[in-house]
């Protein structure tokens, strides 16, 4: 985490960056509608490859530590879901099937879970965790009011997450933070 230059503009309105530990940024670039893609850039803002085919309302990609997944958000007949795709054999499977939209993916430290903002009916928001082979049952870890991201402590015992009130201009957006096997309530960073 030590700047090795000046900053430079890789592209005008791009979103939900995701940089490896290597340095590989990925992002969404603007105004893409319809069916998406993930694209690999070099430091010029050149593409230099495709991840997996495209799907309906792909966004939020986050890349896995060691760099060969990439979960993102796919969103399609009014449903959020995550996607896993698998970098080095240009495949990607579904990760959740759990009633509700499932958004902002996360990556374990270990790599073997992603986790994700879990938005359900009746109105209300989890930070849950899935393992990335499938096996077991997306798991709560939190429950919240209005959750938007999350992201997981080096050691792997804690999420972060932010958290607003209903009216942000009022209330502002605050830090939290639980621990990852949910034993324990969760608590408000201090200002």
């Amino acid at each position: 985490l030590t700047v090795t230059g000046p900053p430079f503009l890789v592209v005008p309105l791009g979103t939900f960056p995701s940089v490896s530990r290597e340095g590989t940024l990925m992002f969404i670039p603007p105004g893409v509608a319809g069916m998406q893609e993930l694209v690999w850039v070099d430091r010029t803002g050149a593409a230099v490859g495709t991840v997996g085919r495209a799907l309906p309302g792909l966004s939020t990609p986050a890349i896995s530590p060691d760099g060969r997944h990439v979960a993102a958000t796919s969103s399609e007949q009014q449903r959020s879901d995550i996607w896993v795709f698998d970098t080095t054999r240009d495949a990607q499977t579904r990760l959740t099937f759990v009633e509700g939209d499932k958004t902002f993916p996360a990556w374990s430290p270990s790599g073997d879970r992603v986790l994700f903002t879990w938005a359900t009916s009746p109105p209300g928001r989890s930070i849950a965790v899935q393992r990335v082979d499938g096996t077991g049952q997306s798991q709560v870890i939190v429950k919240t009011r209005r959750s938007t991201t999350s992201a997981v402590s080096p050691d792997g015992r804690f999420v972060a997450y932010s958290e607003s009130g209903t009216d942000v201009a009022k209330t502002g957006i605050d830090l939290w933070y639980a621990p990852m096997d949910g034993s324990a309530a969760a608590r408000e960073f201090a200002n």
